[in-house]
């Protein structure tokens, strides 16, 4: 077992390392938009003692990043000086630890077997492993949601107090990492009535994972005076959800809508904006805009629930099948280049190309951009990520009718469900990262047990 540890964690390091020095020789390579606000925020608390994304005095207070991951990069600046190259490499420790508690979690629930299984596909997934070498919070956040489900797990196991307040600290992290995970705790005490837990632990977590968020809350409170964690959920309404709702009703933008282009988001925003104007006069700037924005954005979609409810089951799809972004920055982070999950070419250009390579039957031309490789790993993941649900979707109605324990299956399945589906319209494979471990964990076991029983 414990040689298991060790050879886990050696050779997911390894990998990540492997993959990531490039970058970390050469930190700008795992810059993208988001990256560059993060590492301002953590010079100025280093240099200012200010959470501010701000270049210049007076250094305003940020309120839409949680602190959780600027503080991260604030501590290796404090001690190192201002050297992204090292977040990145303890990025490829938080990685592999991370590996090394999915095969901790596997064991307390399945075999040995499935618990290599899933840790060694972890190790190699390129999902996780090209995100290490990404100045974003995917890592971190995804090593606070394994450790919180760690402790949940075996909280279901033994119902011990202790583990019941480090599951909500863990998930309380989770929050102040990504807000996504604000509302997560209510499917916890759904878990925890069902499995008919104490009252009072139930009473517990709620009460440890508010003390998690509540020094943050007063911060916001004192600068703003307002209660709240972040107000990029109010950016996420409006930007990413109402304004490529809106665009969609324009003619000839259904397409770019679906896919969030830069051109449909511009349109749907300013359209938005227009409108607000017309009802509510002049709009402030800052934090009062996002509250108005966010009210209205949320208006807007109630408005329209039918098309928003088809453009948010298209982005639950995106998220599960895309892996085509992955050639992209997997390319950038090795050769250098600017970041961006955007496809350097459209269908419509590597269609033709693809054609008439094949044609020509020059096969090496098919390979040669990365726009087509893209094209071809969006079709093979396609039928990957279909297999692999079908797989566990079998593997859960085989236990159910032989009467076995599906406690952890469920449990898995509710954050799956939770993580994806929360996102909205936005989709893509990043937004996977945090569930990925819990799918290949279920996928391992899926498959141990299908190869067991064809031995027999």
């Amino acid at each position: 077992m414990r040689n298991d540890k060790i050879v886990i964690f050696i050779f997911a390091w390894f990998v990540r390392l492997t993959f990531t020095f490039p970058a970390i020789l050469n930190c700008e390579r795992s810059f993208t938009p988001d990256s560059y606000e993060y590492d301002q925020i953590a010079v100025n608390i280093v240099e200012h003692r200010s959470f501010s994304s701000e270049v210049s005095e007076p250094y305003l207070p940020n309120y839409k990043r949680t602190p959780m991951y600027p503080l991260f990069l604030a501590g290796i600046y404090s001690l190192f000086g201002h050297k992204p190259g090292i977040g990145l490499f303890i990025q490829t420790l938080l990685g592999a630890l991370t590996c090394l508690v999915v095969y901790k979690m596997s064991m307390l629930v399945f075999t040995r077997k499935v618990s290599l299984t899933a840790s060694a596909l972890c190790s190699l997934d390129p999902l996780l492993v090209i995100y290490t070498g990404i100045l974003l919070t995917e890592t971190e956040f995804a090593l606070f949601l394994i450790l919180g489900m760690y402790f949940l797990v075996a909280y279901l196991k033994s119902f011990r107090t202790y583990q019941i307040i480090l599951t909500a600290v863990w998930f309380g992290l989770c929050a102040l990492c990504r807000p996504i995970a604000l509302y997560f705790p209510l499917i916890i005490i759904v878990i925890l009535l069902w499995k008919k837990s104490k009252i009072l632990h139930s009473f517990l977590f709620l009460g440890c994972f508010a003390c998690a968020l509540l020094p943050w809350i007063v911060r916001n409170y004192f600068h703003f005076n307002d209660f709240f964690i972040s107000k990029i959920t109010q950016v996420n309404l409006f930007y990413y959800e109402a304004a490529p709702l809106r665009a969609s009703y324009e003619n000839g933008m259904m397409i770019a809508a679906l896919f969030h282009k830069k051109e449909a988001l511009t349109t749907g925003a300013n359209l938005l904006k227009q409108e607000m104007r017309e009802k509510e006069g002049e709009l402030q700037n800052g934090i009062r805009f996002l509250d108005t924005a966010g009210s209205y954005g949320l208006h807007y979609i109630m408005r329209h629930p039918t098309r928003y409810m088809g453009m948010r089951t298209f982005g639950v799809a995106k998220i599960l099948f895309t892996n085509g972004s992955l050639v992209e920055l997997g390319r950038n982070l090795r050769k250098g280049g600017k970041i961006t999950e955007e496809p350097t070419k459209s269908l419509k250009e590597i269609i033709p190309e693809i054609k008439d390579a094949i044609l020509s039957r020059n096969f090496l031309k098919v390979f040669k951009t990365a726009s087509s490789l893209r094209l071809l790993i969006e079709v093979f993941s396609i039928l990957v990520y279909l297999f692999v649900i079908i797989l566990i979707a079998i593997s859960f109605y085989k236990k159910i009718k032989k009467g076995e324990e599906t406690t952890f299956y469920i449990v898995f399945l509710m954050a799956i469900l939770y993580f994806i589906c929360i996102v909205g319209t936005y989709g893509g494979s990043r937004f996977r990262l945090p569930v990925e471990p819990y799918i290949l964990i279920l996928f391992s076991d899926a498959l141990i047990r299908r190869t067991r029983n064809k031995e027999v």
